[in-house]
């Protein structure tokens, strides 16, 4: 069954939503202006027999179509997969359920804005989406939650009593005892489903572990997996209209969505960041960076062979690892009021001059987490508003062996 990109973006804005009375259909055509997503919209909605627009013929508050608007693009590289795109989502709604519907979608956009999702397709077309875990900074472990994709380990988590696929998932995920969570895998190529409980011994820390495992589903051979990344343009309206004596209005919003491959990484892919005042010890904050890039340079020392010769040699005295970090100032930070403090008024250098700070990256993507530590002083530290206003902190990190 052919699946188009515009589909998984579709995929994931239903099982969101997760409204039976909101309907969305995607379309892969490209579509270049509102009028023709208007058209669209009319005719779905007449293949589904809702042409009168009456409550009478249907439970839907909002009936939607998504597509791609404007140039979609496929990189021109031959071992990665990697669509940005531009879409727009378009709602015709009864004027009386405007504000139901306008709620849904603000959840919409703020549950989804600033993250990544794994998203698995089926051979026989069925789409899964997977959210990403939230981060435990006690354990460093992913909080295990009912819906999670998560890795097998090298185990064979299939058998009746997977006891090797339970250690792993006890020992890679931070949980609550006495729960039931319904875990999804990848397993020979094929997506699998299972439901898994636990309870401890009772001492502190538990040393054994009583697992209760329920049946595998086999929910059929996987066609590929992606990561999709999205950003959103804000909810817009169209002056209130009369159809059949029924007052209407239109809602859309679009923005622009990254499909790629899952093994292509992301920024995204960082599902937290950390920084600690201190090395190992000291205030820990969360923070979330809007650029992440890094250099490396290294000093060489160049010689001759031999006296007279023409051909140089070298050899690496030293390796620079700098980050440079862009925040946006956040007032609630006291990390970010420190800093910005210090970069603009020169106050608080006691507390960061030669201070040594402990900076965490926990990517995740595919059941799978990478935690990655290093230490670090500050370098250049700078204050800027761009963006409309917004005021930013750009920290330049020396990373060495402190």
């Amino acid at each position: 069954m052919a699946v188009y990109d515009i589909d998984l973006l579709r995929q994931l804005f239903v099982d969101k939503l997760n409204d039976n009375t909101i309907f969305l259909a995607s379309f892969y055509e490209q579509l270049q202006d509102d009028e023709q997503i208007s058209r669209y919209v009319e005719t779905i909605k007449e293949l589904l027999a809702l042409q009168n627009r009456e409550k009478s013929e249907s439970t839907y508050k909002a009936m939607g179509v998504i597509a791609q608007s404007g140039n979609a693009e496929i990189i021109n590289i031959k071992q990665n997969y990697i669509s940005p795109l531009e879409y727009q989502a378009r709602f015709d709604i009864e004027l009386s359920d405007r504000d139901y519907v306008l709620g849904k979608l603000k959840t919409l956009i703020n549950d989804l804005r600033g993250r990544k999702f794994d998203i698995v397709l089926l051979q026989s077309g069925t789409i899964k989406t997977f959210n990403t875990p939230t981060i435990n900074t006690g354990t460093g472990k992913a909080n295990l939650f009912s819906g999670m994709l998560v890795a097998t380990g090298g185990n064979t988590p299939t058998g009746a009593t997977p006891t090797a696929f339970g250690e792993y998932v006890r020992t890679t995920y931070n949980s609550s005892q006495s729960t039931t969570y319904t875990l999804f895998f990848i397993f020979n190529g094929r997506l699998y489903s299972r439901t898994m409980s636990y309870v401890a011994d009772g001492i502190i820390p538990p040393i054994t572990y009583t697992y209760t495992w329920g049946a595998v589903t086999d929910l059929g051979l996987i066609e590929d997996t992606y990561k999709l990344s999205l950003s959103f343009d804000g909810i817009q309206s169209q002056e209130p209209y009369i159809n059949n004596g029924v007052d209407r209005v239109f809602l859309f919003f679009g923005g622009s969505a990254t499909i790629v491959q899952s093994n292509v990484a992301l920024g995204n892919d960082i599902v937290l960041n950390t920084i600690q005042v201190g090395k190992d010890t000291g205030t820990l904050y969360t923070v979330e960076p809007t650029e992440i890039p890094a250099s490396l340079s290294v000093s060489d020392d160049t010689f001759q062979t031999y006296a007279n010769g023409y051909r140089t040699q070298d050899r690496n005295m030293a390796v620079g690892n700098k980050m440079a970090y862009s925040f946006i100032y956040d007032t609630t930070n006291a990390l970010y009021n420190g800093l910005y403090e210090y970069a603009r008024c020169g106050t608080n250098a006691s507390t960061y001059v030669q201070q040594i700070f402990t900076v965490k990256e926990y990517r995740y993507s595919f059941g799978t987490l990478t935690t990655n530590t290093f230490y670090a002083k500050l370098g250049d530290v700078a204050t800027s508003n761009t963006n409309g206003d917004v005021m930013t902190i750009s920290v330049n990190l020396k990373v060495g062996d402190y």
